[in-house]
């Protein structure tokens, strides 16, 4: 058997997941392949246990061969198992649509179908297969057909840009040859104009001149002086108009000189035009070229980015799991369970003695080398001297007060050699006052000040439900009276406290929100046992978180001593006209499942602000209620007790 099966097999072995196989492990797994019971120490020995009672993987490998003879698991119908594999697979024909490792998980699974005779799964397991390997070839066929068409639309672009350029270049030239032949009529048409006026001009000023000769002639015959003064002027007059004929001509020919400028500079523009076509096309092929490789690279961060996020997912499930399963030892004199609280700081308060800020410091370094994976977490510490998560005797000042905590739960472990250690935090507080809600009953100045002399009592409230259920915008809405979008998911634990008006007493709410994810359910189930009251959400739009209502309610009723006041709520009802009513979980639902655990009911919307503030308002009444009864009961038991110490005291005094 090759490593890869061996790791499958030591994995199937390693029933509670520890990396090693113990003895009850391997006791289970030989109850599970009917090997006696008197057998199971003999082949535990024969892998090579260690001096504590453990096999490891390399151990385990190296006398799996041994071991795999004696029980005849690594030829057990081996070849007929292979023989059905191959036959199957001839017959599906899949060789070249699956992967080779996909065909290898398959196989052995097959082998093991066939191993087991359970003919009625076997066929359902070939059926299943063969239905994937034929949508594989549908979608394969489906995939050729669709880059047929697309090669079909590319060839079809490529010739309608083709003709489209044609087109543009026949216009360009007939728009050219039109243009030059219009400019030449106009110009030929003036330039005969012109030519016309100036042989005529030239034939008058000819007549002109033959009249004054003959004129002259007939003058000097025929006429006197005064004659000849009038054709003096009259010749004076002439040579005027000819001098405005030449300044008129030169007029004209400076015009065809402008005519023939004003040609070239269109010759110019069209030329200016045409090379910035060319470069518009150019920039086109460019940009082109640029969007692929911009693709290609937003792909390849696409691809670097989901990698970094699985990576700091394995750190933080890591870091998780080693802070859960550490363990600390406490002294002999506290037979209580202590919980610690572990402060993940992002600003450090200049508060106390040098010693508590190189601890703070270094508990922020700790926590920017361990936890920075692009998800913010608030890291202010607080703790009142003496008091901690259990404790009942909080007093504040101001009206919301809001910490984050990762939990690190200590163990009841009871040591002959135990260490007492000292944790110093620092305290760090935010308050920021708020409008009062409707829930809220006005009472006049003075009793809010005779309420604010003497201490709240204090009840610790949970926030429960699957991730994604609303608890933290619950929250935020309850105690600070906003909502925001794209909430980051809660790491660990938050809290905040609240103060409200209870049945007339000003009453202290520790309200913590603990994170739905499945690897911090063990950090829940911890504030289960000190909490008063429990405040249960659920998505409506989301029919899974309604259903694992009822996991919630049995793991908080595993974790609490006594029965817990709870209240069950439908959250973000203001998306369930978006949704649909067919998808969303019904009210009428909710109150059922509410009565069937004696739970208060609420629907509430944390984006509108619906609901929230009577919620829980509803159950601090009721925890309240359950807590009087609680210390009730408590005292008359304490007073019992007092009475038969002393007289047993009493009886056996000198």
């Amino acid at each position: 058997m090759n490593r890869p099966n061996l790791r499958r097999l030591f994995s199937s072995c390693d029933v509670n997941k520890s990396g090693n196989i113990e003895f009850e492990d391997f006791t289970v797994v030989c109850r599970e392949l009917n090997v006696p019971e008197r057998d199971a120490r003999t082949l535990f020995d024969k892998f090579g246990a260690s001096e504590d009672g453990i096999i490891d993987f390399d151990r385990f490998s190296s006398g799996f061969l041994e071991v795999s003879e004696i029980l005849d698991l690594a030829s057990f119908d081996a070849g007929a198992s292979q023989g059905a594999w191959e036959e199957f697979e001839e017959k599906m024909g899949a060789e070249f649509l699956l992967a080779e490792s996909l065909r290898e998980q398959l196989a052995d699974l097959h082998r093991a179908l066939h191993a087991s005779a359970n003919m009625t799964l076997l066929r359902a397991y070939e059926e299943v297969i063969q239905a994937v390997v034929s949508q594989g070839l549908e979608t394969k066929q489906q995939c050729e057909r669709l880059e047929t068409s697309l090669k079909l639309v590319d060839e079809l672009n490529n010739s309608q840009l083709a003709e489209m350029e044609d087109d543009i270049q026949q216009q360009l030239v007939k728009t050219e040859q039109r243009v030059r032949e219009e400019e030449q009529k106009k110009m030929d048409a003036a330039m005969a104009t012109i030519k016309t006026k100036y042989e005529d001009e030239i034939a008058d000023l000819h007549a002109a001149v033959t009249r004054m000769l003959k004129s002259q002639e007939d003058s000097d015959l025929h006429k006197s002086r005064e004659d000849t003064f009038a054709l003096r002027i009259k010749i004076n007059k002439l040579s005027q108009e000819n001098e405005q004929l030449r300044c008129s001509l030169l007029q004209a020919n400076t015009e065809v000189s402008i005519l023939h400028s004003e040609l070239d500079k269109m010759k110019n523009i069209f030329t200016d035009l045409k090379d910035h076509h060319e470069r518009e096309k150019d920039d086109l092929k460019r940009m082109m070229m640029e969007y692929e490789t911009y693709s290609s690279q937003i792909q390849t961060l696409q691809d670097v980015n989901k990698k970094l996020y699985d990576s700091n997912d394995e750190l933080r499930s890591a870091l998780a799991n080693q802070v859960t399963t550490s363990k600390r030892r406490l002294s002999p004199e506290d037979d209580m369970p202590a919980r610690k609280m572990k402060p993940l700081r992002q600003s450090t308060l200049n508060h106390g003695s040098s010693e508590q800020n190189s601890s703070v410091s270094h508990v922020a370094h700790w926590a920017e080398r361990y936890l920075d994976s692009g998800v913010s977490m608030q890291m202010d510490t607080t703790e009142s001297s003496g008091s901690d998560y259990d404790s009942d005797d909080a007093r504040c000042s101001v009206e919301t007060v809001h910490h984050s905590y990762s939990e690190v739960e200590l163990s009841e472990v009871k040591s002959e050699a135990a260490v007492s250690m000292t944790l110093s935090r620092a305290s760090s507080f935010a308050s920021s006052m708020r409008r009062p809600l409707p829930a809220f009953s006005t009472l006049p100045q003075a009793e809010s000040v005779v309420d604010g002399a003497e201490p709240a009592p204090m009840l610790r409230l949970v926030l429960a439900g699957d991730a994604g259920a609303g608890k933290s915008s619950f929250l935020l809405r309850l105690t600070l009276n906003e909502f925001r979008e794209n909430l980051q998911s809660t790491l660990g634990v938050d809290f905040q406290l609240k103060k409200m008006l209870v049945d007339g007493e000003m009453t202290s709410l520790q309200i913590w929100d603990t994170a739905g994810q499945e690897r911090f359910r063990c950090i829940a189930r911890s504030y289960f046992r000190k909490a008063h009251g429990v405040l249960l959400l659920y998505d409506v739009t989301s029919e899974r978180s309604f259903l694992n209502v009822r996991a919630w309610v049995d793991q908080i009723q595993d974790s609490a001593d006594d029965k817990l006041p709870m209240c069950i709520i439908g959250n973000k009802v203001d998306l369930r006209e978006q949704c649909g009513t067919q998808s969303c979980v019904r009210t009428l639902d909710g109150e059922k499942l509410a009565k069937a655990y004696g739970a208060l009911f609420c629907e509430t919307s944390a984006k509108e602000g619906s609901n929230i503030v009577e919620a829980v308002l509803h159950l601090a009444r009721e925890v309240k209620a359950n807590v009087k009864l609680r210390k009730k009961s408590e005292s008359q038991v304490r007073l019992g007790e007092t009475n038969s110490r002393r007289t047993v005291n009493g009886c056996c005094r000198l």
